[in-house]
């Protein structure tokens, strides 16, 4: 009974906090942040505002989480470091997102060009291009093989044999590797009437070429938006996606993702 009135009165008490009365408890613990971790100081006061800013519109789910085990101060610490270091975190790779993503790129990533900070959030972007790749199911071979041809990456047999395992078909993988790495400087009209010509073969299909160009461009642009989400430091396009499937690629074959 006494430790539910205990809860009672700590639930009262943060519910009726008014976060301007911690200003001050804010800008010593974002201080002592940015002084430990090296952020330049110039920062320090940007820091400040944008943690007093995101925990007043966090301050709901801030008083719904606090449960009286401790003090309110010490629970507001707490808060503060981690929103702290959400806020730190968020402006190091979105430094690192306005460079956009190049075909240099890769050549920076074999050679640890990036800050580790910048590799951290391209492992981190590639991984989330898996979990995307996830959600298409089993016609992922088929738009990896037609995002390979588009954008004119090495294609290997595993590639089409992941494609045609789930059909019932007889086809000549190393012809059709052959085919498809041909001519690295090819059109995108010869490209997509490679592709049509292995999918018709494979799915018993009569697809035109220009269909299956506009179908690639749509799961294509599908990809990217769901890569770019709802947030604004994100703004993949087409030229930065394919330097992100490319880097995809790679590490899948190094360490094949789920297909």
């Amino acid at each position: 009974m006494k430790a539910k009135k205990a809860i009672d009165t700590a639930t009262k008490e943060v519910q009726e906090i008014n976060l301007m009365h911690y200003s001050g408890l804010i800008d010593r613990i974002a201080l002592a942040y940015s002084r430990r971790y090296e952020i330049h100081p110039f920062t320090t006061d940007d820091l400040q505002q944008e943690v007093k800013m995101l925990m007043l519109e966090r301050l709901e789910s801030i008083q719904r989480s606090y449960r009286g085990e401790a003090s309110i101060s010490h629970f507001l610490v707490v808060v503060i470091r981690n929103t702290c270091r959400e806020i730190s975190r968020r402006k190091k790779l979105g430094n690192f997102r306005e460079t956009k993503l190049e075909e240099k790129d890769r050549a920076k990533l074999k050679t640890s060009g990036f800050s580790t900070d910048g590799q951290v959030y391209i492992q981190e972007e590639v991984r989330r291009l898996e979990m995307i790749f996830s959600l298409y199911g089993v016609v992922l071979p088929r738009i990896r093989l037609a995002f390979k041809g588009f954008f004119r990456l090495e294609i290997f047999s595993i590639d089409i044999k992941r494609y045609i395992s789930g059909y019932q078909v007889n086809v000549m993988v190393d012809a059709f590797v052959h085919l498809l790495n041909s001519e690295k400087k090819s059109t995108d009209k010869e490209v997509f009437k490679k592709l049509t010509q292995l999918f018709n073969t494979v799915e018993e299909k009569q697809n035109t070429t220009e269909a299956v160009r506009k179908w690639t461009l749509r799961k294509s642009q599908e990809v990217i938006e769901l890569l770019n989400g709802r947030d604004r430091n994100r703004f993949y396009s087409r030229e930065s996606f394919k330097v992100l499937f490319e880097l995809y690629s790679e590490e899948e074959r190094k360490e094949p993702f789920s297909s």
